[in-house]
């Protein structure tokens, strides 16, 4: 699109020209950082944070951002721990209230009326009531600085989980539930909030070489595989339950399926490639690994089970769950 017209563009150092700045609204929307922490006299401080994310899955890292040197950042420092509570709609209004500027003593759990649970690996307590918290021990904290190497008055934190806490209600069949759970989100102005609205699952391709994506049939092979297992672990799951006519599983995930397909230009016939990994698992196999493995040897493709995770192609290990072997 070439027509300038049709695109707002500024500089934020020479002003918006808007009636509020977007920044937030356009970064949006945005986890709600619900810190707990404690001062070194055992004074509990609860706070929301508006920048807040996760920064790594192994270990896990989270961190969140404060715009001036606040109790949370001085207490954290001084301590060197702190506790993420999920905000949920049921407590909005709880959360809210704990953003009041108060007197350093005065405890936001007894003020807003929520319930301290003691932590595990700290001594900082966490929100009972939340659906979920972290407990984390501090990494480091960063003073922010500009282009110029201006040293700003912003602060981020960065904590590793220790330690987890679900509350059982918001676990199914082994998964958190996070539309249960309600999460609220920062949304940009002065007031805006948002839920997390209709979920959706989009798996993320596997890693693959530029020559090997050069191969439309080699690309093609392996999406077809990553798209079926979600199938394969659905049918096992139908089986081990008691649904034991394969048929009955197969066309269970069909539609689903059929749709991927099509994106990839494969065809839903390719469905019958699972039929051994239902024999498998009939026959008292109910080992997903194997069924795997069944499922690549039926599809013409190879799966590398002497090193989990790891394949070779021409001599070199590929993060991969799959091999192309070659003239596919």
């Amino acid at each position: 699109m070439n027509d300038s017209n049709a695109v707002h563009f500024y500089k934020p150092d020479e002003g918006h020209q808007l009636r509020h700045d977007p920044f937030k609204a356009i970064v949006a929307p945005r986890v709600i950082g619900w810190i707990s922490n404690c001062d070194p006299d055992g004074h509990v401080n609860l706070a929301p944070y508006s920048f807040f994310g996760a920064f790594a899955s192994f270990p896990h890292i989270i961190g969140f951002s404060s715009e001036g040197f606040k109790d949370s950042i001085a207490n954290i420092e001084a301590t060197g721990e702190f506790v993420w509570n999920l905000a949920s709609k049921p407590l909005a209004e709880k959360m809210n209230w704990t953003s009041a500027t108060v007197p350093r003593e005065i405890d936001e759990f007894e003020l807003v009326g929520l319930t301290k649970a003691p932590g595990v690996n700290m001594a900082v307590p966490h929100v009972a009531e939340s659906p979920a918290a972290l407990e984390c021990k501090l990494l480091q904290i960063i003073r922010l600085k500009s282009l110029d190497g201006t040293p700003m008055n912003n602060w981020l934190a960065l904590g590793q989980v220790v330690g987890v806490h679900i509350r059982r209600e918001f676990l199914k069949d082994g998964l958190f539930d996070t539309a249960a759970a309600q999460p609220i989100m920062r949304a940009g102005y002065r007031g805006d909030y948002a839920g997390i609205g209709e979920m959706f699952e989009m798996i993320r391709p596997l890693p693959c070489s530029p020559a090997r994506a050069a191969s439309t049939a080699a690309f093609n092979a392996r999406m077809l595989v990553w798209n079926a297992m979600p199938l394969i672990t659905e049918v096992m799951s139908e089986i081990l339950r008691g649904r034991i006519d394969f048929a009955h599983c197969r066309d269970h995930a069909a539609d689903r399926f059929a749709t991927g397909a099509r994106g990839i230009g494969c065809r839903c016939r390719e469905l019958i490639r699972l039929r051994r990994v239902g024999r498998v698992l009939l026959h008292g196999r109910g080992d997903l690994l194997h069924a795997r493995r069944c499922f690549f040897e039926t599809a013409g493709l190879r799966h590398d089970a002497r090193k989990p995770g790891r394949n070779s192609v021409d001599g070199k290990h590929q993060p991969a769950d799959i091999v192309i072997p070659r003239g596919r």
